[in-house]
């Protein structure tokens, strides 16, 4: 339950071009944690939520806990189901968590298996 890839510019503006999608390295993630500088990765995707966090259900609070980090685990704990959450996750998008320099890209970074109807159920 991914959300697509590249789906142009972050919800408070990019110098970058439209549609341009950015790689983020887990340092250059890692200083985005900030209430005026907040992103996150969930399943190897990077989202600025930074405009969004006022916004959000859970509090501010949430977000910046998660601020500068693959939040994956943690997301998923919180949005069992997910459908209802990609719509307006997506409009954050802003690049792909970068790979390490030299390491292989298939087992670069650390993944979640997609979630299963079986762990769906249990949720």
């Amino acid at each position: 339950m991914c959300v697509a890839a590249a789906r142009g510019l972050r919800a408070r503006g990019d110098k970058r071009a439209k549609g341009a999608k950015a790689e983020w390295t887990l340092a250059e993630l890692g200083a985005s944690n900030t209430p005026a500088d907040l992103k996150l990765a969930v399943r190897g995707s990077v989202y600025d939520l930074t405009a969004f966090a006022d916004r959000h259900p859970g509090g501010r609070t949430m977000l910046l806990l998660a601020a500068g980090r693959d939040a994956t685990e943690l997301f998923e704990s919180y949005h069992p189901d997910t459908s209802l959450v990609e719509p307006v996750l997506a409009k954050y998008e802003v690049g792909a968590l970068a790979a390490p320099e030299g390491a292989p890209p298939a087992d670069a970074l650390p993944t979640y298996p997609p979630v299963t109807p079986f762990y769906a159920e249990l949720k």
